[in-house]
């Protein structure tokens, strides 16, 4: 009975941890087409080369989705600095 009850606790410091990270962006510094596998190798402290080659081998086993996926990525995640994403900015409700 003391397991039921100590086990949400360990899981909701988990969780808070896991949506505290560090958020996505386009590399600017080692980026060799947009920049969206050096984001993601940085996002994950991975090195980028790894996830190019993880991509290209994706890419080639799904007979090219992972162009259109890539394409996609380059368009959705920002730059770091721009903060622009998808969506616009709030409306700070004063007339104008």
């Amino acid at each position: 009975m003391i397991r039921a009850s100590i086990l949400p606790i360990i899981f909701i410091g988990q969780r808070t941890k896991f949506f505290s990270m560090k958020r996505l962006y386009r590399s600017k510094k080692d980026r060799i087409l947009g920049g969206v596998c050096a984001g993601f190798g940085e996002h994950l402290d991975v090195d980028p080369n790894i996830i190019r080659l993880i991509w290209a081998a994706v890419t080639v086993l799904s007979f090219g989705l992972g162009i259109i996926v890539y394409i996609l990525a380059w368009i959705l995640i920002p730059e770091p600095g721009s903060d622009d994403g998808i969506l616009p900015p709030a409306d700070s409700g004063e007339p104008g």
